[in-house]
């Protein structure tokens, strides 16, 4: 009797909501959900409240776990997630941001051409606009999970929004034609966008995620022209000729992290770190942009791993699936045991991110004048700043090899740290760098060299 008992209850559906709970409230539109769940069982996600395609995501438990996402509507959300004839229900709120300092998102053409890009597909549909929402947005929502999972709540970028909540793709033309445009090297490419936008007035108030779409591949050189990958400034400059293996839709994404199909170098650019398969180069060049992104918040490369910042933007996709498929590297598909092994912020930039004007969501006035000062005083490092301080951190090297961080409590104006104490902190040995970052999110940079 009492085995049967255990047996009974050991075959009891399991299902659970872990990284959420009800009354939760966000400022962006599509959220993550983590749980639990029988074991290759069918999960279904839901908005009770969007009924619209993206408000509902069918996906499939591994080892018991499961990963999905919803969009929202502003408001109260309704979320229901069904598995084994089980059901969990929370409500969401969506309180959309209100920022003026919001991410842009920018297709460029070239003056004599249209606003088709680079495609293997004979019948491609060219929905840039839409493919271009999805992606911003799971960039979104990965920034906000992995800043939540650092303890600095669900803090994350503001994008431009119309009144349908979809992201304003701006649709812009670049004076230059076509042929001399791919003549251009990368560099090139980015200081002349650049300081068209700079002359356009598109750079005090927002970041620039700018996508080329007369990048070219020549499949018998096998290159790339007109394709670049750099940041800085108010502009993340990335190449489109990869666009055409994005998600198009929020319920696209795990077809999309799921498709092994193999990339042909005869008719495609293969951008995918190796991998050589449409869920791979989705994956690299999705999480590129963002690398590129979170240069123009001021972050420089790190030897981080896991970090976007880092080749870790080749992870993009493990945010939001919990197998990777088989691809040129590997025979099998990879199974990851936990969230440590996805892309993410690295505690110190993620740090850096949650007090940056570009993480704030409803707008305010900033005084950008008197910045942070940071001097040597003998055996201290004195930084002051009549605005108060939120953050002071310490790293050695670029890429950033070691750091170390901490948020200053109460806004302090002045702050100081002996050099013995910095040098535990993060060694003596190179040039070990003082970052110190105001309540009015101004940036002071200071080097200090070893004896």
């Amino acid at each position: 009797m009492f085995l049967a008992a255990v047996a009974l209850f050991a075959s009891q559906p399991t299902l659970a909501i872990e990284n959420h709970s009800n009354g939760d409230v966000v400022r962006y539109p599509v959220v993550l959900l983590r749980g639990k769940a029988n074991p290759d069982g069918e999960v279904v996600i839901s908005s009770a409240t969007n009924r619209g395609p993206d408000g509902r995501y069918e996906t499939k438990s591994v080892n018991g776990r499961f990963v999905g996402l919803v969009e929202l509507l502003p408001g109260r959300n309704q979320i229901n997630v069904t598995s084994g004839g089980k059901r969990e229900s929370l409500t969401i709120e969506y309180a959309p941001a209100k920022s003026e300092h919001v991410v842009e998102v920018i297709w460029l053409v070239p003056e004599d051409e249209r606003t088709t890009y680079a495609s293997p597909f004979l019948r491609d549909p060219q929905n840039y606009e839409a493919k271009l929402d999805t992606v911003a947005k799971l960039m979104q929502t990965m920034t906000a999970e992995s800043l939540h999972e650092h303890g600095f709540g669900r803090k994350t970028f503001a994008l431009n929004l119309d009144e349908k909540g979809r992201v304003r793709v701006q649709t812009l033309v670049f004076p230059h034609k076509r042929s001399e445009l791919v003549a251009k090297e990368g560099g090139e490419l980015w200081g002349m966008i650049n300081s068209w936008l700079v002359s356009r007035k598109m750079t005090d108030l927002q970041k620039n995620l700018v996508l080329m779409s007369f990048t070219e591949y020549d499949a018998k050189e096998r290159t790339a022209r007109a394709h670049t990958a750099l940041g800085g400034g108010a502009l993340a400059l990335f190449g489109g000729a990869t666009v055409w293996s994005w998600p198009a839709t929020i319920r696209d994404a795990q077809s999309v992290f799921a498709d092994d199909t193999s990339i042909d170098p005869a008719h495609a650019l293969d951008d995918s770190a190796g991998r050589s398969t449409r869920w791979a180069l989705a994956s690299t060049t999705i999480g590129a942009c963002l690398h590129e992104l979170g240069h123009t918040l001021g972050l420089p490369h790190t030897a981080d791993p896991t970090c976007i910042m880092s080749r870790g933007f080749d992870r993009f996709n493990r945010v939001f699936t919990l197998v990777e498929p088989k691809s040129a590297r590997n025979s099998e598909p990879i199974v990851f045991s936990d969230e440590s092994q996805n892309a993410r912020w690295s505690p110190y930039f993620a740090a850096q991110l949650s007090v940056s004007r570009w993480f704030v969501a409803d707008s305010r006035t900033y005084d950008s004048s008197n910045r942070p000062k940071i001097s040597v005083e003998g055996a201290e490092v004195v930084i002051e700043s009549p605005h108060g301080l939120a953050f002071v951190g310490y790293q050695i090297g670029d890429p950033v090899t070691k750091s170390h961080h901490e948020l200053t409590v109460g806004a302090p104006t002045r702050f100081t740290i002996s050099t013995e104490a910095l040098s535990s902190r993060v060694g003596d040995s190179g040039e070990r760098t003082v970052l110190a970052i105001d309540r009015q999110g101004n940036t002071s940079r200071h080097t200090i060299k070893s004896d």
